[in-house]
């Protein structure tokens, strides 16, 4: 018998990072790669062309690339201090990424942390269905170790409930800032594009969640191309009906020509997509009054002049931090609880610090 034949292709790895000195601990590099070194153009970066199989994971692929560098690090093994990762995109500099989107066995999209497991395979199908950050060919070895995070972003839960308050405060809008016969019908439309995006997250957040689907990074990986909502039913295990709610609820809309939705193309999705941005930053941790109080003056500036206010993070910083936002007081104090350690381990870490 003949043993199966490998398939076997070419990528190339390009660098970004100073190989002497971004994983030496003390070193004085700053999260390991400086901006300059970030901003430099590909065709400027050091390369190497390796050999590699279908099955060859992104830790081997990247192990041969330090040893073709030399890489030195410090205290651990260079392979085991990259802590971030990213692929070639035209026009784009690298990005400092933890995690990874790609394809379940069901060809829908799972967000993978311990990326340095993946393959080649999973990586190039990733690539084919463009849910992948780039070309899977092309990856970059990032000098850096990670270790820095961004924040309590919000879950889908509190996007849901979000979602649900922003009714509420287009009401108070209607009555309280009297919209205008000329207005009601960009303010009806509002409430019609964000009617049915709670429900169609409270039918399949869990799910997301096991895949490691957030609204960050789902916001993410929609903004790297349009999105026909078949596409997205497909990727997300929903429904068109669903998809569609989904899409419109982030500030998505549909052209007339090819259907496909995209980011911001009106001034309403502009808004909406400006509010999720908001929400994803701040529902979980400042206060929900002063957050409702900014997302009825977006919609009242935008009433005002038909046109989606930018985000203004000097008046988010202005909202007190509670570390409570929209979610239930009861449910954080619970999660608290199921997470505490339990009396012996109390005790024996009481113990140990006495020591």
């Amino acid at each position: 018998m003949f043993a199966a034949r490998v398939h076997r292709v070419k990528i190339t790895v390009a660098l970004a990072g100073e190989p002497r000195t971004a994983l030496v601990l003390g070193s004085g590099a700053i999260n390991g790669i400086s901006r300059e070194d970030l901003e430099r153009p590909y065709d400027e970066r050091p390369k190497v062309e390796l050999d590699v199989s279908e099955g060859d994971t992104l830790r081997t692929i990247l192990q041969r690339a330090i040893e073709h560098w030399e890489i030195q690090a410090s205290p651990r093994e260079p392979i085991d201090s990259i802590g971030r990762i990213d692929f070639y995109d035209t026009g784009r500099i690298p990005r400092l990424q933890t995690e990874l989107p790609v394809l379940d066995a069901n060809g829908r999209v799972r967000w993978v942390g311990d990326w340095q497991q993946l393959t080649y395979g999973e990586l190039r199908a990733a690539g084919d269905a463009d849910v992948l950050p780039g070309d899977p060919s092309r990856p970059y070895l990032l000098l850096d170790p990670g270790g820095y995070g961004n924040g309590l972003l919000v879950d889908w839960q509190t996007l849901a409930t979000v979602w649900e308050a922003f009714w509420y405060v287009l009401d108070k809008i209607d009555v309280a800032g009297g919209v205008y016969a000329a207005k009601k019908l960009v303010y009806d439309r509002l409430r019609e594009r964000t009617k049915d995006a709670p429900a169609a997250v409270r039918s399949h957040y869990q799910e997301w969640q096991e895949r490691g689907a957030r609204p960050d990074n789902v916001d993410e990986l929609l903004g790297r191309r349009p999105w026909h909502a078949d596409d997205f039913a497909e990727r997300f295990g929903c429904t068109r009906v669903e998809a569609e709610a989904f899409l419109l609820g982030v500030g998505y809309s549909q052209g007339a020509a090819d259907m496909l939705y995209r980011r911001g193309e009106d001034a309403e999705a502009r808004l909406l997509h400006g509010n999720y941005k908001l929400v994803i930053h701040v529902a979980m941790t400042r206060e929900r009054g002063g957050v409702e109080d900014m997302l009825r003056e977006r919609v009242e500036s935008f009433l005002s002049t038909g046109e989606a206010p930018p985000l203004d993070w000097s008046r988010v910083r202005e909202v007190p931090r509670d570390r409570i936002g929209f979610r239930d007081p009861e449910q954080i104090a619970a999660a608290e609880r199921a997470t505490r350690p339990g009396a012996l381990r109390r005790l024996w870490e009481t113990a140990r610090r006495r020591r």
